[in-house]
């Protein structure tokens, strides 16, 4: 293989991951909603469930970490 060939190669492997980055980026973000939400709603309920906040004070603290993922 030549040096050209290898330069060649190289920038192709280089772009390719490029592109394969790109395309995970959404699937990450995704994940990463889909897992902040559950867990903000699972720890908010069990903290109604044991007396420690009010519903609204849980759906308060579930909206600001919403927003959050929102304004990202």
């Amino acid at each position: 293989m030549t040096s050209q060939e290898q330069i060649r190669l190289d920038a192709k492997w280089h772009f390719d991951n490029l592109t394969g980055a790109v395309k995970a980026v959404p699937l990450g973000a995704a994940i990463g909603i889909a897992t902040t939400v559950l867990f903000s709603l699972l720890t908010n309920g069990l903290r109604v469930v044991r007396g420690e906040i009010s519903a609204q004070e849980a759906f308060t603290s579930f909206s600001k970490s919403s927003m959050i993922i929102n304004r990202w």
